[in-house]
């Protein structure tokens, strides 16, 4: 998860005090506003970002990060990238049409070479498919099989927490608050 704070210029908020302090939660009401624009605009600069560098589908992505509005009495935003890895065959585009040569492309333009021993395998009860390898410890089950375990790739809050991808969104959240701010305090008092 990625920890962002923006400062507010205090010039600015003394400014926008002075100019509502005949508005009833006129601040409170503008401030709100403010934030709830800016997260969402941060969420969606955060997708484009992690749609341009990886190769996941955007189910996974919309799944993966989610979008808390500030209110009234929590003048606090928040856009929070979490969730479980990414399975493989699920999420990400793969290469599994020849045996022993498997693929994933998790970010793009670029091919990740699967271990040898990896196998696309339809699971009989569920019917999940998936891109498994054997772990090489004996199954408690059945002693006279290995256990598999299914490959997976980076999760949605690992992905956004790339250096490039957080720095972008940072650098769009400070420039887009200051902005819905002042456009908050026109609105608030052109009514």
């Amino acid at each position: 998860m990625i920890l962002i704070k923006v400062d507010l210029d205090k010039h600015l908020v003394k400014r926008a005090e002075e100019l509502l302090s005949e508005v009833p939660n006129g601040m409170s009401r503008c401030m709100r506003n403010a934030i709830n624009k800016t997260t969402r605009s941060a969420g969606k600069s955060l997708h484009n970002e992690l749609k341009a560098d990886y190769n996941i589908k955007v189910s996974e992505i919309k799944r993966g990060l989610n979008i808390q509005k500030a209110t009234l009495s929590r003048l606090e935003g928040k856009v929070i990238a979490n969730g479980p890895v990414t399975r493989l065959k699920k999420g990400f585009k793969t290469d599994t049409k020849t045996p022993k040569a498997y693929g994933a492309y998790i970010k793009k333009r670029s091919r990740k070479s699967l271990p040898e021993q990896a196998f696309v395998q339809t699971m009989p009860k569920s019917g999940h498919v998936g891109i498994f390898e054997r772990t090489g410890q004996k199954m408690a089950s059945n002693p006279k099989r290995d256990e598999i375990r299914e490959l997976k790739g980076p999760s949605v809050a690992g992905m956004a927490n790339s250096k490039n991808i957080s720095k972008e969104v940072k650098k769009e959240l400070e420039v887009n608050f200051d902005k819905n701010f002042k456009n908050e305090v026109s609105k608030i008092l052109n009514k």
